[in-house]
């Protein structure tokens, strides 16, 4: 800021005056009013400070109105800083602990040759802390690689998490169609070729957790959630190199929302059972 210029804000000072327009027009109505009176009815001038002291009176509060607006703007800021600061510690903490909880989901088997490493995610879990109302679904997943015997190198592991409709099957089940899988995966690939991903080195059996987290949950979304007409999607993407090649794990799972899974609105009950749903397509090694 430059403490040396005193009008260097003026322009907006004005502009923010004129924004009380009508507060201005008052002022030089009751000032022509005022002259009416002296003359219609007073037959007398009445003092010229007078006058001008209604006129000043209403250009006064017409600055006052202005100023009182930037007054309860800037009250609002340390309040939202606080928000906006409390969010992020929240996700930091969450990115380097998260908690999870386990699932039903079981961890893929495949026939890995010795000379093989395979990248799989592992424990998807939901972290039911941090969802209420103004937070997120929070979904933890291992990265993993399977193999017991070969290096994954040059490994790269993304995930991600949407939020997509779902359709009342036959049993009047919330399912995610097939065909809004098919779209979300076209988006995550186009999203995915575009960003740089930090690629390491895996030991046979080493892993590290990941955590996606959806938009920020409001009430629309909370109810949707719990109605069963939205739930979220993850999807994610292995890519490593062995001594036979380079290859690419597709995974691409849903939770299954019921009733019983919230104990109420902006609440996920801890101890209901966490089910996911495999897609259709896009889960095992790319051909």
């Amino acid at each position: 800021m430059d403490m040396s210029n005193p009008f260097q804000y003026f322009i907006i000072f004005l502009f923010g005056i004129y924004d009380h327009l009508f507060t201005l027009l008052a002022g030089c109505v009751v000032t022509v009013v005022i002259g009416i009176i002296e003359k219609r009815i007073l037959k007398r001038p009445l003092s010229l400070k007078l006058e001008v002291g209604v006129l000043l009176a209403f250009v006064f509060f017409a600055s006052f109105q202005a100023w009182r607006e930037q007054y309860r703007s800037a009250k609002q800021v340390p309040t939202l800083q606080a928000q906006v600061q409390d969010q992020a510690t929240q996700i930091t903490n969450l990115k380097t602990n998260p908690p999870h909880v386990e699932v039903n989901l079981p961890a893929p088997v495949v026939n890995i040759p010795a000379q093989m490493a395979y990248m799989s995610s592992v424990g998807t879990g939901v972290v039911t802390s941090s969802y209420k109302i103004g937070g997120y679904i929070a979904v933890s997943s291992g990265c993993k690689n399977l193999s017991s015997s070969a290096v994954a190198e040059n490994a790269s592991c993304v995930i991600a998490l949407r939020v997509v409709d779902t359709k009342p099957n036959s049993l009047k089940q919330p399912i995610v169609p097939e065909i809004i899988e098919e779209e979300e995966h076209r988006k995550f690939k186009k999203e995915i070729a575009s960003l740089y991903t930090a690629k390491k080195s895996y030991g046979p059996g080493e892993n590290d957790f990941k955590t996606a987290f959806s938009p920020l949950v409001d009430r629309h979304l909370d109810e949707a959630f719990r109605s069963g007409s939205k739930t979220v999607l993850m999807l994610g993407e292995y890519t490593w190199k062995d001594g036979v090649g380079e290859h690419t794990n597709q995974y691409c799972v849903w939770l299954q929302m019921y009733a019983g899974l919230f104990s109420g609105p902006g609440a996920i009950d801890p101890n209901a059972t966490i089910t996911w749903h495999g897609c259709k397509n896009y889960n095992g090694l790319k051909k």
